[in-house]
């Protein structure tokens, strides 16, 4: 019911580039489906996952309440670890390969390579074209599909008119009683 409270977070192969294989990682967020960073390179370490999560609330104005994530190499990394600690972030983990714990997630990342056409063992020309194709996906997924389950509007529309969880609670207060 309001926006920044979970943001779910997974990674997936998307191609095969001239510098080796290509990957994305996906920051959504739960309340109003909108993408909020996406990452793309070689395979993400654990300070990949912390530059994506501090440009995110460099656009965003905050970190989320919950990061909804797998127990992936990169975010088994003591490095997130405490970050997220750091930031009194909740994190929600789920079973890595099961897709029914991380929706948001999951969909996030089946919606992107829909748009864009990626998806693992695609040969693309050149290293900047994953992130390129992603890109103009996360634009249309995000401003120009209607979602039935936020009343046909897109998600960037509702996600604007969502309130932001900090008008019911502290930060501190929820990772304290979550904790």
């Amino acid at each position: 019911l309001a926006r920044d409270v979970v943001w779910a977070e997974d990674g997936a192969e998307v191609g095969v580039s001239p510098r080796g294989k290509e990957t994305m990682e996906v920051l959504r967020d739960a309340a109003a489906s909108r993408t909020v960073a996406i990452g793309n390179g070689p395979p993400a370490r654990g300070a990949d996952l912390v530059t994506l999560l501090e440009d995110a609330r460099a656009t965003r104005g905050t970190y989320p309440l919950v990061v909804s994530r797998d127990n992936g190499g990169a975010q088994k990394s003591l490095e997130l670890a405490r970050f997220l600690e750091r930031e009194k972030v909740i994190v929600l983990r789920n079973y890595p390969h099961t897709p029914r714990h991380n929706p948001v997630a999951e969909r996030a990342i089946g919606e992107l390579k829909e748009v864009s056409g990626l998806d693992a063992g695609v040969m693309l020309a050149d290293e900047g074209e994953a992130a390129r194709r992603l890109e103009s996906a996360w634009w249309t997924l995000d401003h120009c599909r209607l979602r039935a389950r936020l009343g046909y509007r897109t998600a960037a529309a509702a996600d604007a008119e969502m309130p932001m969880w900090y008008n019911y609670t502290t930060r501190e207060c929820f990772y304290t009683a979550a904790r």
